[in-house]
This record gives C-alpha cells, sequence and structure tokens, in this order.
C-alpha cells in the first residue's frame, strides 16, 4: 500500500483537549459517523464492512458510496494505481497510527501523539495515488483539484471529530460510570485489552527507581 501514496496534498495539525486514547477509539468504530458526520463522511460509509485483526493491530474493509462520475474520474486519472481497493479501507497500527483509503486513489495518514492525561496532538497527512493518466492539461487540473477537494473533505470530517472527542473527554471527566461497549466496537475492545497489557508489562518490568517512578505520569 505505501507505494500508493505518492503526493503529498494536505498536512494538518491541531492539539485536542482529549486523552489521546478517545481521538484513537472514535476513530475505531464507524456508527457515529450518522451523528457526527451526516453531511461529510457518512454518504461514504460502508454499509457493510468486514474487521480483520492481526496482533495488535485492526483493519475493517467494506464497499464505498460514491457516484458513476465519482468513480469515472477515478479510473480516468488513476486506472493503472499500484494500489487497488473496491472500496473504503481502514488500517489501525498500534498504538497510534491511523492509515485509510478510498479505491486505492486517496490515502490519510494519522499520527496521534499524548500530550499529557487531557491532551493529545493529531498530525494528518492526505495523498493522491500517482497519476496513470497522460499528462495533458486537463488532467493536470484534475488531478489538483481532486487534491484541493480531499483536503478539504478532510479537514471537515477532522473538524467534526474534533467537537465530538473534546465533548467525550469533558463527559468522563464528570462521570463515574465505566461505560459499556457495544458490539460494533470490538475493534476499541481489542485496542483497550492491549494497552491495558503493555501497561501492565511496563508496569512489571519498568526498571526505573522508585523515585523516577513517583514523578513520573503515564498519559
Amino acid at each position: 500500500m505505501s507505494h500508493g501514496l505518492h503526493q503529498q496534498v494536505d498536512r494538518n495539525e491541531f492539539v485536542v483537549p482529549a486523552n489521546w486514547k478517545l481521538w484513537i477509539e472514535n476513530a475505531l468504530e464507524a456508527y457515529h459517523a450518522r451523528w457526527v458526520h451526516p453531511e461529510s463522511f457518512n454518504p461514504l460509509v460502508p454499509r457493510e464492512d468486514h474487521y480483520n485483526y492481526a496482533g495488535s493491530h485492526s483493519s475493517m474493509a467494506g464497499d464505498m458510496m460514491v457516484s458513476p462520475a465519482h468513480q469515472k474520474l477515478t479510473e480516468r486519472l488513476f486506472g493503472d494505481r499500484p494500489y487497488r481497493c473496491k472500496g473504503y479501507e481502514h488500517y489501525f497500527v498500534f498504538p497510534n497510527m491511523l492509515l485509510s483509503t478510498a479505491q486505492g486513489a486517496s490515502f490519510n495518514l494519522m499520527i496521534v501523539d499524548p500530550l499529557g492525561p487531557k491532551q493529545s496532538r493529531v498530525v494528518s497527512r492526505v495523498y493522491l495515488t500517482q497519476s496513470s493518466a497522460p499528462p495533458t492539461r486537463t488532467t493536470t487540473l484534475l488531478f489538483k483539484e481532486l487534491g484541493s477537494a480531499s483536503a478539504e473533505f478532510s479537514r471537515q470530517v477532522l473538524s467534526e471529530d474534533l467537537k465530538i472527542v473534546s465533548a467525550v473527554q469533558a463527559g468522563i471527566q464528570e462521570s463515574n460510570y465505566e461505560g459499556i461497549l457495544s458490539t460494533l466496537e470490538e475493534r476499541i475492545h481489542r485496542f483497550q485489552q492491549e494497552w491495558i497489557s503493555c501497561i501492565g508489562k511496563s508496569t512489571s518490568k519498568d526498571p526505573v527507581s522508585p523515585r523516577r517512578k513517583q514523578d513520573r505520569q503515564v498519559p
């Protein structure tokens, strides 16, 4: 898949007033799109998807709702693209990297870093794959417009995610309720279990002195 990431068309870095794990968990389920992204991402969300797990990592794949005109443009510009998939694919590389693609034509690579227990930094990059169309004036303009549209779309979705993740952090601080995961949140459950396992191993094998342990705070 990495061969498909050809030209970066956007880089978006911002701080989230929430724990980094909340941003990851938000990305690992798609049912929130109906309410959080009703006009942006939701129309493209796969109606049927499949999940796969490989150790600490996970992925989701499903058909994507696209118009015939959009499909025709994709094939015109990227007919011979290095990585091809039928619809939408989303990959989570434990613990903090997210990678998604729409038909192997556009890609979003995201890194989420903790800045503290209640603050994190998101760096999102949008790429287009290499165009296989003849470099005419028309195809060059189409590639440029598609890049701008992809960047604008990504920023819109991320701004909507920022609002809901910030609200979830605020809600957690005001509640003692531990929460219950549904059957739609298997990827979240596995992520949480992997993180708990890592924290346990880190604690049991930590060579740091007791004094330094007291001073250190794990986000």
